[in-house]
């Protein structure tokens, strides 16, 4: 189980809490990523990812954005792969 956590509120002002997975900066493009998971599993038992493009804020707040090309969900996929 993941040991860090991360909590936001959804377009719905719900809090909501995931397990961080894997925070990593890219050497290429210098922008750091983070992928989480909120627990559940696929039809295919495996665990369902998030990823987003992440932004520290100050130490305890970061902003996420969303992964905006296919070549950046294939650095987040190879990076995975190679954990």
């Amino acid at each position: 189980m993941c040991e860090s956590r991360l909590r936001f509120k959804d377009k719905n002002g719900q809090i909501q809490d995931y397990g961080i997975v894997l925070i990593f900066t890219d050497e290429n493009t210098k922008k750091q990523y983070i992928v989480y998971t909120d627990g559940a599993y696929t039809a295919f038992h495996e665990q369902h990812l998030h990823a987003a493009q992440y932004v520290p804020v100050d130490e305890a707040s970061a902003v996420l954005l969303p992964i905006e090309t296919d070549e950046e969900m294939k650095i987040i996929e190879n990076r995975l792969l190679n954990e």
